[in-house]
C-alpha cells in the first residue's frame, strides 16, 4: 500500500492503527458534517414538537457521540485522543445550535 505525498501514517499519535494524517482539510470537514447533521436533526425534531427548550441539549450529545465514532472509526478524525475527540463532537454540536440563532436573530 502506497500513501500520497501529502498523506502520511504517524503511530505515535494514538495508540489506534496508526493514524492517518493529511493536509488537514479533510479533519476540518468532518467537523462541518457533525455540525450540520447536529443542525438537520434538530430542525427535523423542531417540526415534529413544539417542545424546543431541549435542543441544544440534543444537539449537544448527537455531537458528542458523533465525535465518538469519529475518533473510532474515521481516520483523519482531529482528535488526537478520546477526550479530545469527545470536547470536538460537543463543540460541533453546540456550534449547530449557535448557528442557528445567529441565522434567525
Amino acid at each position: 500500500m502506497t500513501a500520497s505525498p501529502s498523506v502520511r501514517i504517524d503511530p505515535d499519535i494514538s495508540p489506534r492503527w496508526g493514524r492517518l494524517r493529511s493536509d488537514g482539510k479533510e479533519q476540518h470537514m468532518t467537523i462541518a458534517i457533525i455540525t450540520a447533521f447536529c443542525y438537520s436533526v434538530a430542525e427535523l425534531y423542531k417540526l415534529t414538537t413544539w417542545n424546543t427548550k431541549f435542543i441544544p441539549v440534543m444537539c449537544a450529545l448527537i455531537g458528542t457521540a458523533l465525535g465518538t465514532l469519529g475518533y473510532y472509526f474515521v481516520p483523519e478524525f482531529p482528535g488526537s485522543d478520546l477526550l479530545e475527540s469527545l470536547i470536538i463532537g460537543l463543540a460541533s454540536g453546540l456550534a449547530a445550535t449557535g448557528t442557528h440563532e445567529a441565522v434567525t436573530k
